[in-house]
């Protein structure tokens, strides 16, 4: 009887050891996805911050020029480029530069216009039409905002191609001009 109390010892033993394998096997997936999941929502994140900040230092350098040129909006979208780095590699980054102004005495949203709109896209150049979708602040007669709106897509190095798709993130920054009340555009491109 000794002998019989042993074997079914060893054989317990035995089928404890399958189940963690199988356990393992039915964890292992569920832990990488929560992990690949985890990676992705990082690089999500990081890539909505550097599109803020390159939005908002793009809106930071339109509003220390005397003017704008077509060659100094090239310089805006390098720079915002440069900041999004490998987002705005796989991706189409799209840059929007406008001046609002006021050119009436009230401050009536309906007065507004645009001065100026340059973008990477010109479909995405900003009409006075177009300014009703936007929750503008309050510009004084005679004064105007340097309104920047970029827009990457984001789409995770490992996910994308089985879970998620790309993601359209876009950021605006409002502005008043620095060192004048309007920032005026100069036409570059004849010389």
């Amino acid at each position: 009887m000794k002998k019989k109390s042993s074997v079914s010892l060893q054989n317990k033993h035995v089928n404890e050891r399958g189940s963690a394998g199988v356990e393992f096997a039915l964890v292992l997936p569920m832990m990488m996805l929560a992990f690949f999941g985890a990676v992705t929502v990082f690089e999500a994140i990081r890539a909505s911050r550097m599109i803020s900040q390159a939005s908002t230092t793009v809106v930071d350098l339109v509003t220390r020029q005397a003017e704008m040129t077509e060659g100094s909006f090239d310089l805006m979208v390098a720079t915002a480029e440069t900041i999004v780095g490998d987002y705005a590699a796989n991706s189409s980054l799209e840059v929007t530069v406008t001046s609002i102004l006021n050119p009436n005495d009230d401050d009536d949203l309906e007065e507004y216009e645009v001065g100026w709109s340059l973008a990477t896209d010109s479909d995405n150049e900003i009409e006075t039409e177009d300014l009703d979708l936007y929750t503008l602040p309050t510009i004084s007669e005679g004064d105007s905002i340097i309104f920047v709106l970029v827009t990457a897509q984001f789409e995770s190095a490992i996910v994308t191609k089985y879970i998620t798709s790309p993601i359209k993130m876009t950021r605006l920054a409002i502005r008043r001009p620095r060192f004048e009340q309007v920032v005026p555009f100069v036409d570059d491109s004849s010389t």
